[in-house]
């Protein structure tokens, strides 16, 4: 494999190998991905992205989970920004296309960067839990006493189960809180794991 420069990003937890990829310099095939994204022999990461020229944007942005499938993530996107402003590619606020098109995005004073989603295109109700397609499909599980759900274990069996075949699901599961806040833990598709805890205000 050819010498690769690159960063290594984190947001939120989900960590990622970013390549500044203007010069159209790079390419990766599937096994390429999950070799550098590999814990134990490779860099370690959740996915790769390679920032590309853009004719009238910003940039584009191509993304690959660990396994090597291309996929929107929301995490990754907030990252490729964060390193878009220190290659002095944007400057506060960025405009770009990824995996589902448009994104709009900006670093707020306090360091955070805001990122602008698609509108989810499509919804299903699945009994009493939900699918979602935001660029990247997710299942969505209500449940109780969220911090000793078995995440690893049940989401790892939606992940992989016939009704979404076959490219799989992210299995997200949400414990409502009081002042609109929610607790999510994700098993990611691709990353094949559980990662990090997060609580959202809505």
């Amino acid at each position: 494999m050819t010498k690769i420069n690159f960063k290594k990003y984190q947001a939120t937890g989900n960590d990622f190998v970013i390549v500044d990829n203007r010069d159209a310099k790079y390419s990766f095939s599937v096994d390429d991905v999950r070799k550098i994204c590999d814990r134990k022999f490779g860099v370690g990461a959740d996915g790769i992205m390679l920032i590309e020229k853009h004719p009238s944007l910003d940039f584009n942005l191509v993304y690959y989970n660990a396994d090597g499938s291309p996929s929107l993530c929301g995490n990754g996107s907030r990252a490729a920004v964060k390193m878009t402003s220190a290659l002095g590619i944007t400057n506060g606020k960025a405009k770009f296309t990824a995996y589902d098109g448009l994104h709009e995005a900006e670093i707020l004073p306090n360091g955070n960067v805001r990122l602008k989603m698609n509108d989810v295109k499509e919804v299903r109700k699945l009994g009493s839990s939900f699918f979602i397609n935001t660029g990247s499909p997710h299942f969505i599980q209500l449940v109780n006493e969220i911090r000793k759900f078995p995440v690893f274990e049940e989401g790892k069996k939606i992940r992989y189960s016939k009704d979404f075949q076959p490219a799989g699901t992210n299995a997200n599961f949400v414990e409502l809180l009081g002042n609109n806040s929610i607790f999510v833990r994700t098993h990611e598709r691709g990353v094949e794991n559980e990662t990090r805890v997060r609580r959202w205000q809505v």
